[in-house]
């Protein structure tokens, strides 16, 4: 039988034994967690980030580019009143970089809007991210972030 008064170095051993092996299983946790990058190509975004601010700037002020969304028949509608705009509308979920897509932008006189049916887009939060160049050459930005809900 243990005397009492020998009970704390064995409540202390046992203490700290608990305390490594949950510093270990925290460790082992964080390692098998994935790590989904925004952009795999960070460093380089962070180099253009000046850029990127002055097109979102210049798309804010100019009225090129309408996007709508609706949620009731999960269709995305861009609209242009330019001549020409050539560009790139990409879809980034923030959950999982694997369900990332993109539609190349072919906008001209003849067709002024694209009608995109986002169906096969998991419901959840989506990144949407709109880069376009007008027929003079400049470039814009857009990004705003785009909830898919359940059809009701």
């Amino acid at each position: 039988m243990i005397n009492k008064e020998h009970y704390w170095p064995i409540s202390i051993a046992l203490f700290l034994t608990c305390f490594v092996a949950f510093l270990i299983s925290v460790v082992l946790f964080m390692f098998s967690v994935p790590v989904n990058l925004v952009d795999r190509n960070y460093y380089q975004s962070a180099v253009n980030y000046q850029e990127r601010l002055d097109q979102q700037e210049r798309a804010a002020a100019s009225n090129h580019l309408h996007w709508s969304f609706d949620n009731a028949t999960c269709k995305g509608t861009l609209e242009t009143n330019e001549e020409i705009l050539t560009g790139r509308i990409t879809f980034r979920r923030p959950s999982n970089e694997f369900q990332d897509f993109s539609y190349p932008i072919e906008l001209n006189k003849e067709q002024q809007s694209i009608l995109l049916d986002l169906n096969h887009a998991q419901k959840g939060l989506w990144l949407l991210e709109i880069e376009w160049s007008s027929k003079d050459g400049t470039k814009y930005f857009h990004s705003e972030r785009l909830v898919i809900r359940d059809a009701a």
